[in-house]
């Protein structure tokens, strides 16, 4: 622009020479005065200095414009090179996120896959003593069970050893008092057999205490009660040899039920069955000799 406004002045000046030299010379030539020269000179130079102007405005003008089309073309120069930028660091920025996202995640992989290898480790190292201890543990209560068991069972074959002799005691001093009776049928009635068989079950009633279970107790009881009852009355009518038949005949049938009700629990003790279900007869008039 500054080349272009110096060749647009020395233009001006070239004219406004060429001009005052024209006018100079048709003055000169046809004779005309100074004066007249100045106002004609004065008159051209304003005509070029006008049209020098607009030249000027116009090689301006020209100048902005062109140097408006120079901005926005390099603004869209500046503006492709920023977007090429822009796209060659994201993808530089995300190349490198990714790769130490993926460093990231591998160390992080190996930092974990070695706390759990080291987990899993003490973790089998714990099973381990836990299984030991509880080996051992297991051992020990077994041995204690054993010996428990062992100390229980000798115990019960001590138990069950008195209450069988129990039972043989206690049944034994109960046929002594019904074969004491026994004469009774014949009408007969043996004072001496009675005592002895009263002395018999004296002696054996220490043996209840021996028995598991109530009911051979009540019994047995029931078997003595009847037996002394029946020989207090025997005793009264003993010169009355029908009453004391008699006698027999009501009180004989219901002591050998209970006799054998007794030797029926007794029975089933001595097998583990339970109390309580009749291993005998319940309508014998007379119990099996012992």
């Amino acid at each position: 622009m500054r080349k272009k406004v110096i060749l647009s002045l020395i233009i001006y000046v070239v004219l406004a020479i060429t001009i005052v030299w024209l006018v100079y010379w048709r003055t000169v030539s046809q004779g005309k005065t100074f004066d007249e020269f100045s106002k004609g000179a004065g008159v051209g130079v304003t005509l070029l200095t006008s049209l020098l102007a607009g030249a000027i405005s116009l090689i301006v003008s020209n100048s902005q414009q062109k140097a408006a089309a120079d901005l926005e073309r390099s603004k869209g120069e500046i503006a492709k090179e920023v977007n090429k930028e822009n796209a060659t660091f994201n993808t530089a920025l995300t190349t490198t996120l990714n790769d130490h996202t993926e460093k990231l995640k591998s160390e992080f992989a190996l930092e974990v896959g070695g706390k759990l290898e080291a987990i899993r480790n003490g973790f089998v190292s714990q099973m381990e003593v836990l299984k030991s201890g509880l080996a051992k543990e297991v051992a020990k209560e077994t041995e204690i069970l054993k010996n428990n068991l062992t100390t229980n069972l000798e115990f019960l074959k001590v138990r069950f050893g008195l209450e069988r002799e129990s039972f043989r005691k206690l049944s034994e001093a109960a046929y002594h008092y019904y074969h004491g009776l026994a004469s009774l049928e014949r009408g007969t009635f043996d004072s001496a057999a009675v005592k002895t068989a009263e002395e018999f079950m004296v002696d054996a009633s220490s043996f209840t205490s021996q028995l598991l279970d109530d009911r051979p107790k009540a019994v047995w009881y029931e078997v003595w009660q009847v037996a002394r009852s029946t020989s207090e009355v025997a005793q009264t009518k003993s010169n009355d040899k029908a009453a004391l038949i008699s006698l027999w005949a009501d009180r004989g049938p219901k002591l050998g039920v209970l006799i054998s009700e007794f030797e029926g629990i007794a029975s089933l003790s001595y097998r583990g069955a339970p109390s309580g279900q009749p291993a005998l007869p319940t309508t014998l008039s007379t119990p099996p000799t012992v």
